[in-house]
């Protein structure tokens, strides 16, 4: 449990949705459920993945920035998948492993808040190279991510939005026929 703590210690230190208190009982829950699958029951640790990866995916979410969206909470759900598996590695009797994997999830969740590690961080490089995405203010000049998140803060200051996608009622009719049609066929056996 204290291995999980200092991940979630750390997600608070860096203002994430959540923090010590649900990284450490995450934690203490995989590893109670790692005791249970080394005693016999694998299937129960299977399960109790699922289940992490369930909080994972509330944490997910997309937020419009002028006519961006970003992805937020990534990060901190995969910190609570990587907390879930330390868990179970300690439950299961396997501390050196769990303290490895601590040890690294800590580095990687630090690599842009370091001086020194600061120098493995990929965005410190992504102007140097093609970008996936292009700006299209920028008349297609590559943005690296640090400026593409300025753009977008400035964008939504400004008050820009999204245009919304119009409602097509009759590519919905169209599949809505199709269901109905399927149900039809395959009920009647």
């Amino acid at each position: 449990m204290a291995l999980t703590y200092a991940l979630g210690f750390e997600r608070d230190l860096r203002g994430a949705p959540t923090g010590d208190r649900v990284f450490a009982l995450i934690g203490a829950g995989t590893g109670a459920v790692g005791i249970i699958a080394a005693h016999g029951a694998p299937n129960a640790l299977a399960g109790a993945i699922t289940g992490v990866g369930f909080i994972g995916g509330g944490l997910v979410f997309r937020q419009t920035l002028g006519q961006n969206q970003v992805l937020m909470g990534i990060t901190t759900a995969a910190a609570i998948f990587a907390a879930a598996a330390i868990g179970a590695a300690a439950g299961e009797g396997r501390l050196l492993i769990a303290a490895v994997a601590t040890a690294l999830s800590l580095l990687v969740l630090e690599i842009r808040h370091s001086k020194v590690l600061n120098l493995l961080d990929g965005r410190r490089y992504a102007g140097k190279f093609k970008q996936d995405t292009q700006d299209p203010h920028l008349a297609g000049k590559p943005v690296s991510s640090v400026r593409r998140l300025e753009l977008l803060e400035r964008a939504s200051a400004v008050g820009t939005s999204r245009p919304s996608r119009k409602f097509q009622p009759s590519r919905q009719a169209k599949r809505n026929r199709q269901d109905t049609t399927y149900r039809r066929q395959h009920s009647r056996g």
